[in-house]
């Protein structure tokens, strides 16, 4: 991981040498390819994936390196790459018994990641709220510590999952984000949401007992906000 200060003391961290190498490693031919990965996914497929269908099917996967490109695209979402996390969590969830189509999004996704390698995490360390935003001056006050939290809704009968996110703001940068199923049956996108914040206020608690001062007495406040 590579971590650059700037002149404006702004501090972005990415991986870019790290996605190169296993790059390298899984798609040796990915300077050829024609086609620019500009999305993570193809959206449609990705909802159908499902386990391996026949024995056939199974004895192929299993000689293939699925795990291995799991472990490092793994790594890489919960370091520096929050816009692949909800990828990560589906492929994921499928591999105890994952399928072909499994390992070629898995394949999409590693080409999106490398045609994106200079994406970066930047801390501008502001601690301004985001605008049209209220509360500002309880994010100020606490160094700009701000979360985001946000869930899909499917009906049974719809493609997709059920899922949520959230990411915790501090100093103008992420430091804390995922994308996981939700463990709840949502019967509506408004009990979903809630679901979502309810989690997202779990990940704040614990956020604050690794960033808070240990001599620190006056209680924190924080706001959360849900994305409609």
């Amino acid at each position: 991981m590579a971590v650059d200060q700037h002149s404006d003391h702004s501090v972005t961290i990415h991986q870019t040498k790290y996605i190169e190498k296993f790059l390298d490693k899984f798609i040796p031919s990915h300077s050829t390819s024609s086609r620019a990965h500009t999305m993570p996914c193809n959206p449609e497929t990705f909802q159908r994936l499902t386990k391996s269908r026949t024995p056939e099917e199974r004895e192929r996967l299993s000689k293939l390196p699925y795990l291995e490109l799991m472990g490092s695209l793994l790594y890489l979402s919960t370091m520096t790459r929050p816009d692949i996390a909800y990828h990560m969590s589906v492929l994921c969830s499928h591999m105890h018994d994952p399928s072909i189509d499994c390992y070629n999004a898995a394949l999409d996704l590693l080409l999106y990641v490398g045609h994106t390698r200079h994406y970066h995490l930047r801390y501008s360390a502001s601690v301004a709220a985001p605008d049209g935003i209220g509360h500002a001056s309880e994010i100020s006050s606490n160094s700009g510590f701000v979360a985001y939290s946000d869930s899909s809704w499917h009906k049974p009968d719809e493609l997709g999952y059920t899922m949520f996110g959230y990411v915790v703001f501090l100093f103008g940068g992420p430091v804390a984000f995922a994308a996981k199923r939700l463990k709840i049956v949502a019967h509506s996108s408004a009990e979903a949401e809630y679901a979502a914040s309810s989690y997202s206020c779990k990940e704040i608690a614990l956020s604050l007992i690794h960033i808070s001062e240990p001599t620190r007495q006056e209680a924190i406040s924080y706001a959360v906000f849900c994305l409609k």
